[in-house]
């Protein structure tokens, strides 16, 4: 626990600052991890409530809403890391439950374990 009187250390106020937008597009289960991909989508994984990649498209002309563009239901557990090949268009994904596997995201085949 951080004393109250230390927390202005950890704890940086931005007053320009202002969210621009907040919005629900991962539903059931906490987010457990954001990676932002070359082609401008946005990789979101989730808990064990229900083991999600989900990939969203986050450049679409309405500002309410992210275009999710596909899912992925592979894992049985928790996804925990996300990592983006930097000369491919793959990505690849593990988890809690010990699998590794990797998406193609142009092509959203059936991933590769």
């Amino acid at each position: 626990m951080i004393p109250e009187e230390h927390k202005e250390m950890f704890y940086r106020k931005d007053p320009t600052f202002h969210n621009e937008k907040t919005l629900t597009v991962y539903q059931g289960g906490s987010i457990e991890t954001l990676l932002s991909l070359k082609n401008g989508q946005l990789a979101i994984s989730g808990s064990s409530q229900n083991n999600k990649l989900v990939i969203c498209d986050i450049n679409v002309p309405d500002e309410q809403k992210f275009r999710v563009v596909a899912e992925f239901t592979d894992h049985s557990s928790t996804i925990t890391g996300l990592i983006e090949l930097s000369k491919s268009t793959r990505l690849i994904s593990c988890g809690i439950d010990k699998s590794i596997f990797i998406y193609d995201i142009n092509e959203k085949e059936a991933p590769k374990t």
